[in-house]
């Protein structure tokens, strides 16, 4: 957010400013890795998700941790966070989801029974729709409102046994670009379920992917 991006480092989350190259703060406060990370300029928060099964909650201005929030009996991965809305939808090393209410402090539901492992999610927040990725190279289109999953992708990472590591929707195109652990960026029609380009493949495993929304769209379905 506005030049300012935050990103995890050990057990600590570190906001970084591109233009000078320098560190802004660093945000302690997790026992183990930090492996997710929303921040927005607008509120001054940022929520982190770590292996030490937490969430948290913090204020930009001060550095300091809000709260923590816990559910997960698994690492906490990634996440996705509204932060207008302040709601936050959290993926861990289990079949579960949980959806929380960052102003309250709680959960306000939890999802089970989906993927194994969940590796990152996209949530639609004004239908309530989530895309969650996980082992295997599917993908999840859950309906957090009902908690039911409503379709499922498989993608070219599935054939590979490969897994979903990050996973970014524009919602309104209905585009879906998923980077897997062998390296590959795939970028999907959301409806049908086709692969319609693969991308540049880098050298390493991608931890994060991100679909920028923009007019002209670079990607012709």
């Amino acid at each position: 957010s506005a030049g300012k991006p935050a990103v995890g480092a050990g057990a600590q989350a570190k906001i970084v400013d591109i233009e000078t190259k320098t560190w802004l703060m660093t945000l302690q406060g997790h026992q183990d890795d930090v492996h997710g990370i929303r921040s927005d300029w607008d509120t001054n928060q940022v929520v982190t998700s770590s292996w030490d099964r937490l969430l948290k909650l913090w204020d930009l201005r001060s550095g300091r941790c809000v709260r923590s929030l816990e559910g997960h009996n698994q690492v906490c991965t990634k996440l996705d966070v509204d932060f207008s809305l302040q709601l936050a939808l959290s993926c861990s090393d289990e079949d579960r989801l949980i959806l929380w209410d960052l102003k309250q402090g709680g959960a306000i539901k939890t999802y089970d029974g989906g993927l194994a492992k969940a590796n990152d999610a996209s949530v639609d927040w004004k239908t309530m729709t989530a895309a969650v990725c996980g082992p295997g190279g599917e993908v999840q289109l859950w309906d957090l409102e009902t908690g039911e999953i409503t379709s499922t992708i498989t993608t070219g990472a599935a054939t590979t046994g490969a897994s979903g590591q990050s996973v970014d929707v524009d919602w309104e195109r209905r585009q879906l670009l998923l980077g897997s652990w062998d390296s590959q960026v795939l970028l999907f029609d959301l409806d049908s379920g086709e692969c319609v380009k693969k991308l540049r493949k880098p050298r390493r495993t991608l931890t994060r992917v991100h679909l920028k929304k923009c007019d002209p769209c670079p990607f012709s379905m």
